[in-house]
């Protein structure tokens, strides 16, 4: 699935855009992490069994955010957190519990940035699945 972060409803978490995944716990390579990234809602990164997870995505610069809108499928909890160096400290953007659904079907989660958020790096951590393999 995919992880779309807007400024001013432009989609700065794209390869195209400069973005690149920095960090991936689970690496398929039929379902690669870059997938996340590609734009194509047709392709998606799937995890390999253990929890939790962690996918981070480096923005193309330093990036003030306003939006930020994850595509996940069996996905039970998970947080969102960003940073301005991968090193660095990192804030919490959103965490949420996700109800059960039917088997594949995705969902979004739409997180509103508050206050002005600057970032680089988003970690997006998936802490608990419906099934074993989550996307």
């Amino acid at each position: 699935d995919g992880v779309e972060i807007t400024r001013a409803l432009h989609n700065l978490a794209l390869s195209a855009e400069g973005a690149f995944i920095s960090h991936a716990t689970s690496r398929d390579p039929r379902f690669l992490p870059e997938n996340v990234i590609d734009g194509d809602m047709r392709t998606f990164w799937i995890s390999t069994g253990m929890f939790p997870q962690e996918l981070m995505v480096a923005l193309p610069s330093l990036s003030s955010l306003n939006a930020v809108r994850v595509y996940t499928t069996n996905v039970k909890s998970m947080s969102l957190e960003c940073g301005e160096s991968k090193t660095g400290d990192f804030s919490q953007l959103f965490s949420v519990e996700l109800e059960r659904q039917q088997p594949m079907l995705r969902q979004r989660q739409t997180g509103k940035v508050r206050r002005t958020t600057h970032a680089r790096y988003l970690r997006l951590r998936i802490l608990n699945g419906w099934k074993q393999f989550v996307a």
